[in-house]
């Protein structure tokens, strides 16, 4: 034989007991964190906030971390071993990517082994959330509950903000908090309006979670002052109209407002019961002192989101006419603000036609 060869063969050899070697020490590794599970995934210290938020959470009394991260059957207990590997090679050449995330998402058989859809709803209190019909439509379990175990802290930047070397029970704690684990309603809405579903009040909660001014009956026809007393308590409960929530800094106006919310629009657009018994030559008087009520209807400021809830403004009747020279006298200089009378024909973003930013 010759030397070449023998050098391959011992080469071969080589690999194959460190190969052998290798599977062996996972092997133990697996046997060991089956035994001692939650305290073996702590030996890694990139580790050290997943351990202690899974510590301080519910989970603990009842689970360990093989419960839900580990498949069933062989073909489970493979890919812990292969995932063992992947992940110690990692920590100790140093490549870990910080914030830990998963391979692939985590799967509704660990969650069902405990819990079970026999229970139609989850939350007290005025809220109606069941379980089966998201399941039918396969929304899995994690897509609103993905914080219950670990506090969703890789998601929200949180093991980036505070050091590993940092993380303790206290620490845990505070981002196990129940106001941090709750499925925030900007979730739950946003899903809604991409998969078309209704984002109606009544189709997560009852009706015991009307105000009492709700149920005046003169509500429908007065709220619009409640609204101009505080307009971000309405926009807390319905400024969700679409995939996210509704901004009162963008829309100040409550005029404004009501006509970029999906909500307001659906009343808005139906002809108010007084418009049939106000004879329209005494509809002036109508909107002396009440211009805004009138204008979140009947404003030629567009929503270019949805359609304007009129189509007759004040210029549909009531058209000005520009003396000779308009052009030089529109022109404003610094700290002299243009008259409201404009916007009552004039479109806001209307001056760019002329005057386009360089």
């Amino acid at each position: 034989m010759s030397h070449n060869s023998q050098l391959a063969q011992a080469v071969f050899r080589f690999f194959v007991a460190v190969l052998v070697a290798g599977f062996l020490g996972l092997s133990a590794l697996a046997v060991d964190l089956q035994e001692n599970v939650s305290s073996t995934c702590a030996l890694c210290h990139s580790m050290r906030p997943q351990y202690y938020t899974w510590q301080a959470s519910s989970h603990a009394a009842a689970t360990d971390c093989l419960s839900c991260h580990r498949q069933p059957g062989v073909d489970g207990a493979l890919q812990l071993t292969r995932d063992l590997g992947r992940m110690a090679f990692q920590q100790v050449r140093g490549t870990y990517v910080s914030p830990l995330r998963m391979l692939k998402p985590l799967g509704d058989e660990g969650c069902l082994a405990c819990h079970s859809y026999d229970r139609p709803t989850s939350p007290g209190g005025e809220f109606y959330i069941p379980h089966q019909p998201h399941t039918d439509v396969n929304v899995s379990c994690v897509s609103c509950h993905s914080a219950v175990a670990h506090g969703d802290i890789g998601r929200k930047g949180m093991t980036a903000q505070i050091p590993e070397r940092d993380w303790d029970t206290a620490v845990a704690k505070e981002q196990l908090a129940r106001t941090r684990l709750e499925p925030l309603k900007e979730s739950c809405m946003g899903c809604h309006y991409l998969r078309r579903v209704s984002n109606s009040c009544t189709v997560c909660h009852d009706e015991s979670m009307l105000p009492p001014d709700h149920l005046a009956d003169d509500f429908a026809v007065d709220h619009g002052d409640e609204a101009f007393a505080d307009l971000g308590s309405c926009n807390f409960c319905h400024g969700m109209t679409g995939r996210r929530r509704l901004s009162i800094r963008q829309y100040p106006e409550v005029a404004q407002y009501a006509k970029a919310n999906r909500f307001c629009f659906d009343c808005h657009a139906q002809r108010p019961a007084s418009h049939g018994t106000l004879p329209w030559r005494e509809h002036g008087d109508a909107a002396q002192g009440n211009e805004e009520s009138c204008l979140a209807c009947h404003d030629n400021q567009a929503n270019f989101d949805l359609p304007a809830p009129a189509t007759t403004t004040c210029a549909s009747c009531h058209p000005s006419t520009h003396r000779e020279g308009w052009q030089v006298r529109h022109s404003l200089v610094p700290g002299v603000r243009i008259q409201d009378s404009c916007w009552m024909c004039h479109y806001r973003p209307g001056c760019q036609r002329c005057h386009w930013p360089e």
